[in-house]
């Protein structure tokens, strides 16, 4: 395995350098090694990974997907040798993380330079999106939104506590006026996002309900606030999401002494006795950025 492992960190970091000279530095090992040990590498793959020169020319098809897979695998045999031996690494490597996008846009994203900045050696992939991915089978450490999701061998730990708002244009209620109770609320054009269920009912802090069905759903916490902004309807939505909207004047919240229940942010990781460190970083980093109250 160590031999494998040396083969791959030699093949990695030759693509890396695009350069025999280059890669040997770095290794600390002659041009003569770093040529042997890629040609055994090809020889026990029965596949030619670069072309053959006397430079290094670039990469064939066989090499080019040899090489995506290289990293995570490094990345493994670190955290192997970290957990055998007890050894603290520091943050490194590619971090795979998810969340919701307005969430992101309120909460991750502002914060970005800060984070690559403390941590130069994390290579951060954020995804943006309005469902809830499955962590292990598409490869993400730490997914950030709201809402409760079962999935085996998740950490969930809450980060931060919201409400939704039920808002609208003024120009809308000015045409479609809504009273405090909202017993009329089902007159009223509903706009809602599709992944939320049930989708036809709002939760208000007494305990009680109110059900208007949806008379369009988009699947973009920022589609909708496009919508309602010009006068389309009436949308629920998080308070982070239209906090500006709402001090700006350009959304109103309409029932508001029945301000609705809140709701929890959760950030979920996948469970493990080992975490790794670039996780634990994003983790405590972007938990002392997130306000408690959204």
């Amino acid at each position: 395995m160590i031999n494998q492992q040396r083969q791959l960190e030699i093949f990695y970091t030759l693509v890396q350098q695009e350069s025999f000279t280059k890669a040997a530095d770095i290794l600390k090992i002659s041009q003569v090694a770093v040529s042997k040990q890629i040609q055994q590498l090809e020889q026990q793959l029965n596949l030619q990974l670069i072309h053959r020169t006397t430079r290094y020319q670039g990469l064939t098809e066989a090499g080019q997907i040899y090489y995506e897979h290289c990293e995570k695998v490094l990345e493994q045999f670190a955290e192997l040798n970290n957990a055998m031996g007890g050894m603290q690494q520091r943050p490194m490597g590619t971090l795979h993380v998810a969340s919701t996008i307005e969430f992101a846009s309120h909460n991750i994203i502002p914060y970005l330079n800060e984070f690559v900045s403390e941590y130069p050696e994390v290579k951060l992939e954020l995804t943006l999106e309005e469902r809830f991915p499955n962590l292990p089978k598409e490869n993400i450490d730490i997914m950030l939104g709201a809402g409760e999701f079962d999935q085996l061998n998740l950490i969930r730990r809450r980060i931060a506590v919201s409400r939704y708002v039920l808002c609208a244009s003024p120009e809308y209620l000015s045409k479609h006026p809504l009273d405090e109770s909202g017993k009329q609320i089902r007159d009223h054009y509903y706009i809602t996002h599709p992944v939320r269920k049930p989708d036809n009912l709002i939760y208000l802090n007494d305990g009680t309900v109110r059900q208007i069905m949806p008379a369009l759903k988009i699947n973009h916490i920022g589609g909708i606030i496009s919508c309602i902004k010009a006068g389309m309807g009436i949308a629920n939505l998080p308070l982070f999401a239209v906090e500006k909207n709402l001090a700006d004047g350009s959304l109103v919240e309409v029932m508001k002494k029945w301000q609705q229940q809140p709701i929890n942010i959760y950030l979920y990781y996948s469970q493990s006795k080992h975490i790794q460190p670039k996780i634990r970083a994003f983790i405590d980093f972007i938990i002392s950025k997130t306000n408690t109250n959204l």
